[in-house]
């Protein structure tokens, strides 16, 4: 791989950029871990499918998801009662997955103080009111580090610059309070 690296950059980027190539594939070549795995799952079988989904599901919302929409035909929409641009209640539940996980992953975002929950309506204003509305006015609840260091970027920058990391931390956390400070404040006039 490293003779790859230098006949591919060396000419063209020079011997720096060869050395950082190399020092990147060095490093990962350090960091791999093992990963036992337990012997039981040689022979684990998938639970018994149970194909109880509607036939709306299967011919309308499942091709969608695939990115198959182009696919479907008027006569399909017509049967479902689509022609007029409403959508049957309750289909959420079969549309793309890992939304739970995304929104449990905002949730903690929120709640750490990460991100702030706030709103602008400029009607509100024309109404002698406040238009910035603080949705979630909670004290961010301590987990601040816990959140950050358990997203890809923030765990990157442990690795590549451990020396560096904390500080830059500890700052960001700093500037989230600040944000959220001035949040409240800006609600509360």
């Amino acid at each position: 791989m490293k003779e790859a690296i230098y006949k591919s950059y060396f000419k063209k980027k020079g011997q720096k950029v060869v050395d950082m190539n190399n020092a990147s594939i060095d490093h990962g070549i350090n960091e791999l871990i093992a990963v036992e795995i337990p012997e039981a799952w040689a022979a684990a079988e998938d639970a018994p499918k149970q194909d109880n989904v509607p036939e709306f599901i299967k011919e309308i919302v499942a091709p969608m998801n695939r990115q198959q929409g182009d696919a479907l035909t008027v006569g399909q929409m017509m049967k479902y009662g689509l022609e007029d641009g409403t959508w049957p209640a309750g289909t959420s539940q079969y549309e793309k997955r890992g939304m739970s996980l995304s929104q449990e992953a905002e949730k903690d975002a929120v709640q750490s103080g990460y991100w702030q929950l706030y709103r602008y309506n400029p009607d509100l204003a024309e109404q002698g009111k406040n238009p910035f509305q603080l949705d979630y006015s909670k004290e961010p609840n301590g987990e601040f580090q816990t959140f950050i260091k358990g997203q890809n970027r923030y765990a990157s920058l442990k690795l590549s610059f451990p020396e560096k990391a904390d500080g830059l931390y500890e700052k960001a956390e700093a500037d989230a309070k600040h944000r959220f400070e001035t949040y409240k404040e800006l609600a509360d006039d």
